[in-house]
């Protein structure tokens, strides 16, 4: 019995959301990730091609080529293959690396904030918490608890990012009164 093969994050979201968009161009694949509101998937967006190339190498997807005009494109579709090894990614056997604290760039940060004097200390967490209530307020005000657009694990992924978010502001408002 051949071994699924185990993908890496970027590898198994991008063979995820050629599943769930159904066939899908390389392009439209690196549009979710362009248009992310995650710095660290935006960052990823140019690494698409590359990932479905190895994705095409391992025939866990296939690419079936369309002419449109003068372009040609491949609409991606994923494999028997394909499917196995995503829900090998989704649901792994051990959720240990799952469930690891992930990397965080304002509390990799505040690790070493002693070496700014402490005004400049309080000014940084305040701009920080700024820029944190902006952003919770602008995804609070944009999904308005109604996000209803047929897939209620994306509106879960939202709640999720969400209320991460506001975590990550107790906290920060937190180091600023125990500054």
């Amino acid at each position: 019995m051949k071994k699924t093969p185990s993908l890496t994050e970027l590898e198994g979201d991008v063979l995820g959301f050629i599943w769930k968009l159904g066939p899908a161009t390389a392009y439209r694949v690196g549009k979710v990730f362009a248009d992310s509101p995650s710095s660290h998937w935006r960052a990823s967006a140019g690494a698409i091609y590359p990932v479905v190339e190895r994705l095409l190498e391992h025939r866990l997807i296939r690419g079936e080529h369309k002419q449109r005009g003068t372009r040609s494109s491949a609409l991606l579709t994923i494999t028997p293959a394909g499917e196995a090894a995503l829900s090998a990614w989704v649901a792994p056997d051990s959720v240990n690396d799952l469930a690891a604290f992930t990397h965080d760039p304002i509390r990799t940060r505040i690790h070493f904030l002693a070496i700014l004097p402490r005004n400049k200390r309080k000014a940084h967490l305040q701009r920080v918490a700024s820029a944190l209530e902006s952003q919770v307020s602008e995804y609070s005000d944009t999904s308005s608890g109604e996000w209803a657009d047929g897939d209620s694990w994306d509106d879960a992924v939202r709640r999720g990012a969400l209320e991460m978010h506001r975590a990550r502001l107790r906290w920060v408002r937190w180091c600023l009164d125990h500054l």
